[in-house]
């Protein structure tokens, strides 16, 4: 693994037998290294052959928070879909979870706020804010899988 261009940790298995069925045992390993806050390069690579490494497995030791959004925007209009990270796919809704959107920069005025459940194709209640401009703070409702929200002011 390097960090920022430079090797930061290396670790080597050695080649084992497969296994009865043909395949090999997955071989686990802990690297960890420290680096200063900021903007970082990682690269994980193999260079001694075509093995893989499974991504899912890696801690960056970062907490990720429940809620994620996208969205598009313009001076008078906000639009965001809300995702539960573990609950999206999830066969089963997961307990819902509520947080607060960061929206940066954010025009001074009356804003109307209309949150969409998106498996019922219906919105609630619309509410007002005022906002003096900067950065919005938007209360999510409960959400186990997605939501949408429209910001019109």
């Amino acid at each position: 693994m390097s960090l920022d261009g430079k090797t930061a940790v290396e670790k080597t298995w050695l080649a084992r037998p497969a296994d009865s069925g043909g395949s090999t045992a997955p071989n686990a390993a802990e690297l960890s290294f420290s680096s200063t806050a900021g903007a970082h390069i990682i690269v994980v690579e193999n260079p001694g052959g075509p093995d893989w490494f499974d991504l899912s497995g890696i801690d960056l030791g970062l907490d990720t928070p429940v809620l994620a959004a996208v969205g598009k925007r313009g001076d008078d209009f906000i639009a965001l879909w809300v995702w539960h990270r573990t609950g999206v796919f999830a066969l089963q809704s997961p307990a819902p979870a509520t947080g607060t959107l960061l929206i940066e920069d954010v025009p001074a005025g009356t804003w109307h706020v209309t949150w969409w459940d998106t498996l019922k194709g219906i919105p609630a209640a619309s509410t007002t804010t005022a906002h003096q401009g900067g950065l919005l703070r938007l209360p999510t409702p409960s959400i186990a899988r997605h939501a949408a929200v429209v910001l019109t002011r």
